[in-house]
């Protein structure tokens, strides 16, 4: 998860960033499974930095490595699953 202004030098910068992570590390990415949330961004805006980023665009409620997102209050409801899960490897 990273946070960042909605800006093209922004993008730019985080995409190399990216790139230089994965070339020190040998890892990859897949892109297949990446989404970008914007907020506070004009439709236009957030199509041009999807397309040239090539993540999809993402929305609220979604899970970051199961944990959810939400841009309501957290209740306990949003986290019955994790908790579930959780409780089952104990």
């Amino acid at each position: 998860m990273m946070f960042g202004q909605a800006t093209l030098r922004e993008a730019k910068d985080l995409m190399e960033i990216l790139n230089d992570f994965m070339s020190a590390s040998g890892m990859g990415m897949d892109k297949d499974k990446l989404d970008i949330i914007f907020f506070n961004t004009t439709n236009p805006s957030q199509a041009f930095l999807a397309r040239i980023m090539g993540f999809r665009i993402g929305n609220l409620p979604s899970k970051y490595q199961g944990i959810p997102l939400s841009n309501h209050q957290t209740r306990v409801v949003n986290w019955k699953t994790l908790l579930v899960k959780i409780q089952g490897r104990m």
